[in-house]
């Protein structure tokens, strides 16, 4: 354990035992930043310290599903290294198309991998979203299977098969009250590359083609699908909340025009396209919902690894060097860190209530990692703690 050292601004007011995990993995051979050795990292705030850990997460693979990257029918060992869930008091480490791996909450050390009862979270996505029940919602993704799951306690208590009729790329889901939204852009497989070959090298985006939501009705239990013909580019992440009683606000990162899952060579480069979208409801006359696309907003500041505080309707994104702040009125704030590779930003209220922005800074010329939380509204430094070394740069994180 590594105590971090303050050497900006005053001591952090977060409760005593709030825990920062992030998902992480070392350097690959091959240099792929989805290619394993998951790393899990623990920042633990108690009175004014900052302490850091961190542990291998060692996973011999039972599932027998090959990698993103691996040719031929190899598996890959030691993968879970994308997203993390903290759920029914338990942790787990997530990684694209794969179970889920628990993880011991002290030690950080893999338990076993799990399915949660059903078979096709052996295909689980890294994103979902907890509901006002306690219920976790992922879903899964199999060529033209798309499948919701809600997760209680330890196990899939509904399973939800949404028709896609075709092949498409689909990363992220939004969840609000009453829908489910996937957007979900057409793309191609080469079937027998996937198998013989890498699976990134065999899907390909078809950019001649338009962007899709399907949404989710979960009242009614109906799916539509709603086609987007001014986005032709693929969505790596999204969020969403209701606007208002009729409107969804929604806010899409759009890959690069042309760019293709065998182009990521560093997980560094969060150069996604922001845009937003008020997509307004409607009732027909034969009580079916309808939607429209009432407003779109581009924002000038690329980037991507959003995150989302529904109470005060305020986002919060980076690029590489760049840390962004979109409110509820869409105005945009930018600040930029020199020199520096910033992950994924994450919301923490303090003891008091008041929101904070916490915020892994990596330092690439002095080769160091710092932890800045930062004033969401005036985005300055707050506070400023220091490891004396880099850490490895994660993906997704949770608080716990």
């Amino acid at each position: 354990m590594t105590l971090l050292t303050l050497i900006h601004g005053n001591h952090h007011c977060f409760k005593n035992g709030t825990t920062y995990l992030k998902n992480s993995a070392r350097e690959a051979p091959d240099g792929y930043p989805l290619s394993g050795r998951g790393y899990l990292q623990r920042y633990r705030f108690n009175e004014d310290q900052v302490r850091y850990d961190a542990n291998e997460i060692h996973i011999k693979q039972k599932s027998k599903v090959k990698g993103l990257r691996e040719k031929g029918m190899a598996v890959l060992d030691n993968y879970s290294n994308t997203s993390i869930l903290s759920h029914n008091n338990k942790l787990y480490t997530l990684f694209e198309t794969k179970c889920a791996v628990e993880i011991e909450p002290e030690t950080l050390t893999a338990i076993s991998e799990t399915d949660f009862g059903q078979p096709l979270c052996n295909y689980l996505n890294v994103h979902g979203t907890h509901d006002s029940d306690g219920v976790y919602w992922t879903f899964s993704h199999l060529a033209m299977h798309l499948v919701i799951h809600g997760i209680y306690e330890s196990q899939v208590v509904e399973s939800i098969h949404i028709p896609l009729k075709g092949m498409y790329y689909i990363h992220d889901m939004i969840v609000l009250d009453d829908y489910i939204i996937f957007p979900a852009f057409p793309s191609s497989v080469d079937v027998v590359g996937a198998v013989f070959d890498t699976i990134v090298d065999s899907i390909s985006f078809n950019s001649d083609e338009n962007l899709f939501l399907f949404i989710y009705d979960r009242e009614s239990k109906q799916t539509t699908k709603v086609s987007m013909p001014n986005i032709n580019a693929a969505v790596f992440h999204a969020n969403g909340f209701k606007l208002n009683k009729n409107v969804i606000r929604l806010n899409l990162f759009l890959m690069k025009s042309g760019f293709q899952l065998a182009d990521i060579k560093t997980k560094y480069d969060f150069n996604s396209q922001c845009i937003t979208l008020d997509i307004k409801e409607t009732k027909t006359l034969d009580d079916k919902t309808h939607f429209e696309c009432i407003g779109l907003k581009i924002h000038s500041q690329i980037g991507d690894m959003p995150i989302l505080d529904e109470g005060t309707q305020t986002m919060a994104y980076v690029s590489k060097d760049t840390l962004s702040i979109v409110d509820y009125q869409l105005c945009l704030q930018t600040r930029k860190f020199r020199n520096s590779i910033l992950e994924e930003p994450i919301f923490v209220a303090e003891e008091g209530g008041t929101l904070r922005i916490v915020l892994l800074v990596h330092d690439s010329i002095n080769n160091v990692t710092r932890m800045h939380i930062i004033c969401p509204i005036s985005l300055k430094s707050l506070s400023i703690y220091a490891l004396p070394f880099k850490a490895p740069n994660g993906f997704h994180g949770t608080l716990t």
